[in-house]
């Protein structure tokens, strides 16, 4: 039985040497792109001889996920195996062009010379060294130092000193000219070496680098001369995309619209052109096992907290920059003057795969391999909305516009940014986390000077009451808050009263209008409808209790 499955091995093995190869043309037809892959699908239509062909599509991406490739295809034949190969290219030596024999001589010939040329000038250069160094050892020998004692030993050291620096200056002047001569020689020769090997790179072009031919081979077997059509669909790094969002408020009227975007960008070494793109918020390299759980334990998620005291656990965004005077009438006179311009989120569809979406993309898409984010429109909707204005006065005595956005979560949304605009004009950016426990998005589209509100201590009414050790004293508030707008506004006042962390301090609450009242933080709300041109007051009052020895810090 061995014997008959290792001689079947053979026999097939000799057909897949014996196959012809078809190389066959391809075309990238869709992609679909996760956040952090893609899967590539080609198409290769091909004809083919009876028996075993291997069938080779190239231009495949060098980033390709091997374990991922599988084929398909339509026609009456058998797909046998499919591979991943990589064909180095073959050694290409340059060729030298034809040159007279005359210059290849002179061209050897000047190379000869110009190696003799340098020997001879580094002979030169070691000459003129022995001569500056005996040069310098005379100039430094006693006699010449003044060291002798007589006038005709002077006389004597003098001559000598003259005769040999004559010699040495006048030898060394021989060597600077036969130098001077010789280098003039070897800048010819470079010259006209440079010349013949000018022309001998002209005659003869740089070969091109050849690079390596990343292909997948099909291996088929058909019982006659067929026609056929080869699908083939492999994962490759180097690809994915990012969620972004932008966010416009165009007025307090209307609802926010809510773009979804998507950054795709790829450097997989091969361009998409023209592709029919679908976007997956899958993971295909995580684990399918089922999960085991743990203990889960709930805890307080930290946002970055705005200027008018946001409770942590909302998404929000501080602005940051104050907003000009808001009055409704000036929206209606912008009326939109034409048609707007279609918008590519018209041309997506959404399907639930699975616990996953996709985003199939109607379009066709030219991502090349670039490694830059290219922006793709997935969705443009107008979210519901509610406008409310914030007033903290005993920070700010102007109002915050805030934009409660509901319901986002049915958008299944992937973590990222998004940027905030406000009637045209670039607000700011938060941060959408589908992971918070919220179906509440809070964005603060900036300051509005329409709304206003003056908070002052009246002093009046203060009193300090002695009691044993202990001083009494009690604090009364008024908050007054203006609607200068033309027309009705939803306001929320905060305010606080202390708190006490030690029990020689005693604070207790004497008044709080009908706030919604946070005992353990102190903090006051109040929910006031406005109507246009109207004012309301709110009033809170508290007592404090502490040692009258002891100075009390109270930020009023």
């Amino acid at each position: 039985m061995r014997t008959l499955v290792l001689l079947l091995g053979i026999v097939f093995l000799s057909y897949l040497t014996n196959a012809t190869e078809n190389k066959v043309e391809s075309k990238i037809e869709k992609v679909t792109v996760f956040p952090g892959t893609a899967q590539i699908f080609r198409t290769a239509e091909f004809s083919s001889d009876k028996g075993m062909s291997n069938i080779v599509i190239s231009g495949i991406s060098p980033k390709i996920n091997q374990r991922s490739l599988q084929a398909s295809g339509k026609g009456n034949f058998t797909i046998v195996d499919v591979k991943f190969r990589v064909k180095q290219p073959e050694p290409i030596l340059p060729k030298s062009g034809e040159l007279p024999s005359e210059i290849l001589i002179n061209i050897s010939l000047l190379k000869d010379s110009i190696a003799l040329l340098g020997f001879e000038l580094e002979d030169y250069s070691k000459q003129k060294e022995v001569l500056n160094l005996e040069k310098q050892l005379l100039m430094n020998n006693k006699l010449v130092q003044g060291d002798s004692d007589t006038i005709p030993e002077i006389k004597e050291a003098l001559t000598y000193l003259r005769a040999q620096l004559l010699d040495i200056n006048t030898r060394l002047i021989k060597i600077m000219k036969k130098e001077y001569q010789l280098n003039n020689q070897k800048k010819n020769m470079d010259r006209r070496l440079a010349e013949l090997q000018n022309y001998n790179s002209r005659i003869t072009p740089p070969v091109k680098p050849q690079l390596p031919d990343y292909r997948v081979e099909v291996t088929i077997l058909a019982d006659q001369p067929i026609k056929g059509l080869l699908e083939i669909s492999y994962m490759v790094n180097g690809a994915g995309w990012t969620p972004s969002y932008d966010l416009r408020a165009d007025n307090v009227k209307d609802d926010i619209s809510f773009l979804y975007k998507a950054s795709v960008y790829q450097s997989t070494g091969t361009d998409w052109n023209d592709v029919k793109l679908t976007l997956s918020t899958a993971s295909p390299n995580a684990s399918y096992s089922k999960p085991s759980l743990s203990t889960y334990y709930l805890q307080y998620y930290q946002a970055i907290s705005s200027t008018y005291g946001k409770r942590s656990g909302e998404n929000s965004i501080v602005a940051g920059m104050d907003m000009p005077v808001m009055d409704d009438s000036e929206y209606a006179e912008k009326a939109q003057l034409s048609r707007p311009a279609a918008i590519s989120s018209g041309y997506v569809n959404q399907n639930q795969v699975l616990a996953n979406i996709e985003y199939k993309v109607s379009l066709m898409y030219n991502i090349p391999t670039d490694g830059q984010t290219h922006s793709v429109v997935i969705l443009n909707e107008k979210i519901p909305t509610h406008f409310t204005y914030y007033l903290v006065p005993k920070l700010d005595k102007y109002a915050y516009l805030i934009a409660e956005i509901f319901d986002y979560e049915k958008f299944q949304l992937l973590a990222g940014q998004a940027n905030i605009y406000h009637n045209g004009k670039y607000i700011g950016e938060t941060s959408i986390n589908p992971m918070v426990v919220n179906d509440t998005i809070k964005i603060a589209l900036g300051k509005d000077r329409g709304i206003i509100a003056d908070r002052k201590k009246t002093i009046d009414t203060e009193r300090s009451e002695l009691i044993g050790n202990n001083i009494l004293k009690t604090f009364n508030y008024e908050i007054t808050v203006k609607n200068t707008k033309a027309v009705p506004v939803d306001v929320v006042i905060e305010d606080q009263i202390p708190v006490s962390n030690t029990r020689d301090i005693i604070v207790k609450t004497k008044e709080t209008d009908n706030a919604v009242y946070s005992e353990d933080y102190g903090m006051l709300r109040w929910e006031v409808s406005l109507s246009a041109r109207a004012s309301e007051k709110r009033n809170f009052a508290y007592s404090v209790e502490h040692n009258k020895n002891m100075s009390l810090a109270i930020n009023n």
